[in-house]
């Protein structure tokens, strides 16, 4: 299990077997050396500031799409105009809408405040039901059964924005 945007703090709470650091840079890090070979399992809650979840959400895909890891959640901003949210849903095999805010912990385990938008959880791998049973509990959880058509669809010709 690998944890790539993460902190000793955050992985009392996740557990992952492994997990990058800020300094650590999860984006000059080799996932796969972090995992199993047979695949293993990723769990993904990025930085939210600007530019940084679409990169995050790119790499995450790219390593998935590349056999890295089998199954694999990532956490993010409802952010459903953007560019980087539109291709997590081609691919994904399912999604769960929150059906509140989630409130999020500093490194020192107090409350941060200010949260202005709602999140959603992404599934990629082979056992989105187990996905759907286990998320609904905190928003509408859906398998997304038309990935592959969305995956050929052409793009709009209206520019989306990336963040």
């Amino acid at each position: 299990h690998l944890d790539p945007f993460s902190s000793s703090e955050a992985n009392e709470v996740v557990l992952a077997l492994n997990y990058f650091t800020e300094q650590d840079n999860a984006f000059t890090k080799s996932w796969p050396s972090y995992l199993p070979r047979t695949g293993g399992t990723v769990w993904m809650n990025p930085p939210y500031s600007r530019g940084v979840s679409a990169q995050a959400v790119d790499r995450f895909i790219a390593e998935y799409e590349a056999g890295s890891f089998v199954e694999g959640v990532f956490l993010v901003n409802n952010a459903t105009e953007t560019r980087w949210f539109q291709r997590a849903l081609g691919v994904a095999a399912a999604v769960c809408l929150t059906d509140h805010r989630i409130s999020f912990w500093n490194a020192d385990g107090k409350a941060v405040s200010g949260n202005t938008r709602g999140q959603a959880f992404f599934y990629f791998g082979d056992h989105p039901e187990r996905f759907v049973r286990a998320f609904d509990e905190h928003g509408t959880a859906l398998i997304i059964a038309n990935r592959r058509e969305h995956e050929m669809r052409p793009p709009k010709a209206r520019k989306k924005k990336e963040d």
